[in-house]
């Protein structure tokens, strides 16, 4: 049946929805219960003016080309059943928005719902779910404020999509276990991809392109981030009061603002990563160390900038020409062994609150056990912290090409012209 209006009568609960939907679409399919359970049919346009329920055992199903419009603040579909939404490549399933709709809400059932070849445009929110498992694959969101946003448990499958110019593209929270794969981020304001506490996300493969930041995971969830592109993004990847389960490897990060952003306890491992001509690499701020390891850092301004209390542990990486290899203040002492060093213009810039003195007025241990305490865990850095608080930057067994045989010989207290 084409071109239906489907208003607010429909916030009527199950029992008239049902009859309602029977009466206009009369397909019926036998659900695993023994009832027979109502399948939905949607084509051409639809029109939504209220909120619209698929109850629970029943199936929306809607054809290729199909346009489904919400038109109001309150316009929105609630899944309680499944919701098979599966266009095709000259024909795309479209949801239209205005602002403030509210969009697919996918609640918790046994049902599995598909996007595949859909359009979602405008709106607050294009689809949320909640312990559920949906898959979207190959499907366009533009202009929403939130494009997926993951609640609770769920196992959702999201592969091949364009998230472009929204607010934010994905936003997994509350134990939600994204795998988020072959995906395209261009110019979404606020983030591309957002991962609050709790939870294990698997991101591989995906394109980062312009966005106000590609990543940001924060709080407890451990995150698998593998074989991605991060270009020219503001902030590529930002990680805030996690801790020491994630893992950044094989990645491209490239002419970003700052590349990685880790702060606030985070402790990663960053491990095979390509870091090509970034203002900042890596920006350890608050805490935030980890291992940097296996790295190539190339034509950077800075590669790796510690500030306040940071301690890296940096060992077995290749920079090549960048304008600053290593920046440190306010009592950062990463611990840099067995890398090699070549053709940059300046290897090390240990700033002014880089001293003794400094480190006795401040106090790192217990600024790290206060902060430790107000989390309510032990961090890396306070298990580490009898190694790790010195006062000085460890530069041993590293590679300097045609200058190591010169530093080697002038020993631990000379200064060359690539340390400032």
């Amino acid at each position: 049946m084409k071109g239906i209006l489907l208003s607010n009568l429909m916030k009527c609960p199950s029992l008239l929805a049902l009859c309602i939907l029977l009466t206009l679409f009369g397909s019926r399919v036998f659900g695993a219960s023994g009832q027979n359970l109502p399948e939905i049919f949607w084509e051409g346009e639809v029109r939504l003016n209220g909120k619209f329920i698929v109850p629970i055992g029943a199936k929306l199903q809607l054809a290729p080309g199909t346009r489904v419009y919400l038109q109001r603040p309150e316009s929105s579909i609630r899944v309680k059943g499944a919701l098979i939404a599966q266009g095709q490549i000259d024909r795309p399933i479209q949801f239209v928005a205005v602002d403030d709709s509210q969009g697919v809400i996918i609640e918790s059932s046994g049902a599995q719902s598909l996007f595949d070849f859909v359009e979602f445009s405008g709106g607050t929110m294009a689809v949320s779910v909640s312990e559920n498992s949906p898959s979207f694959m190959n499907s366009t969101f533009n202009g929403v404020e939130t494009a997926i946003q993951l609640l609770k448990q769920g196992n959702v499958q999201i592969s091949g999509n364009l998230f472009v110019d929204c607010g934010v593209g994905i936003q997994s929270e509350l134990k939600s276990n994204p795998k988020i794969s072959k995906n395209r981020f261009i110019k979404n304001r606020k983030a591309a991809l957002l991962l609050i506490s709790g939870g294990l996300a698997q991101v591989s493969d995906n394109l980062f392109e312009g966005n106000g930041k590609g990543m940001v995971v924060t709080g407890l969830f451990p995150a698998s981030i593998r074989e991605n592109r991060f270009i020219e993004n503001e902030t590529a990847l930002l990680l805030s009061k996690g801790e020491d389960k994630t893992a950044i490897e094989d990645n491209l990060f490239e002419r970003n603002a700052t590349a990685v952003e880790n702060r606030f306890f985070s402790s990663p491992d960053l491990r095979n990563n390509r870091f090509i001509s970034n203002a900042v690499a890596i920006l350890n701020d608050r805490f935030g160390s980890g291992l940097i390891e296996h790295n190539l850092f190339a034509g950077n301004d800075t590669a790796i900038y510690n500030n306040r209390k940071s301690h890296p542990v940096i060992r077995k990486n290749l920079f090549v020409r960048n304008s600053l290899v290593l920046y440190s203040n306010y009592s950062s002492y990463p611990r840099v062994h067995e890398n090699s060093f070549l053709f940059n213009e300046v290897a090390v810039h240990l700033d002014v609150h880089m001293s003794a003195d400094f480190e006795v007025q401040e106090g790192s241990e217990g600024i790290v056990a206060k902060e430790s305490r107000s989390l309510g865990r032990q961090t890396l850095l306070q298990k580490q912290r009898d190694e790790s608080f010195e006062d000085f930057v460890d530069l041993s067994r590293n590679w300097w090409g045609e200058d190591t045989s010169r530093f080697e010989a002038a020993g631990a207290q000379a200064n060359f012209d690539l340390f400032f």
